[in-house]
């Protein structure tokens, strides 16, 4: 009995740290996402209609990747598109009540699951456009945001090392 409590009691506190290491990376996402939108000289203002991009947009954009799929821009696009939408979930995920029922940190957790499968769909789109354009200042930006929720510290810094060079 005293063994199940333990790992009971461990499961929660992995659950705490898993959940507050995402907090952290979400809080560090938005900040860059400000700072992508600084350096391009845009004014940011967060405004989740303009991002909420509906599933119509996100196949136009897969079907422009049938046309040519090594084109930068249209790879780009689609990282994007994937890149705001893991965003969106952290923001989202940020802003939940933190209790301690087992039901709560099991909607985070795949709420989690979610965050990082949409990062993962950033990935591979994003290099393709990195292959074609090794120089795009917020493309290297999203690279390193996208390696770093991914939790690849190493691959986040080097693209972060890119920036503005």
């Amino acid at each position: 009995m005293q063994r199940i409590q333990t790992i009971l009691i461990y499961s929660t506190l992995n659950r705490i740290y898993m959940l507050r290491s995402f907090l952290i990376i979400s809080i560090i996402c938005i900040g860059m996402q400000q700072s992508f939108a600084q350096d391009s000289g845009q004014e940011f203002e967060y405004n989740a209609a303009e991002t909420d991009v509906n599933y119509i947009q996100e196949a136009k954009l897969i079907e422009h990747l049938k046309l040519d799929p090594e084109a930068f821009q249209p790879n780009y696009n689609l990282a994007a598109y994937y890149y705001n939408k893991g965003v969106e979930a952290l923001e989202r995920l940020s802003k939940e009540p933190q209790s301690p029922t087992p039901e709560v940190w099991d909607r985070l957790e795949s709420e989690n699951r979610e965050v990082v499968a949409l990062f993962n769909k950033a990935l591979e789109p994003a290099l393709i456009a990195f292959r074609r354009n090794q120089q795009h200042n917020e493309l290297l930006g999203m690279l390193s945001g996208i390696y770093f929720a991914l939790n690849e510290m190493k691959m986040s810094d080097y693209y972060s090392s890119l920036q503005n060079k």
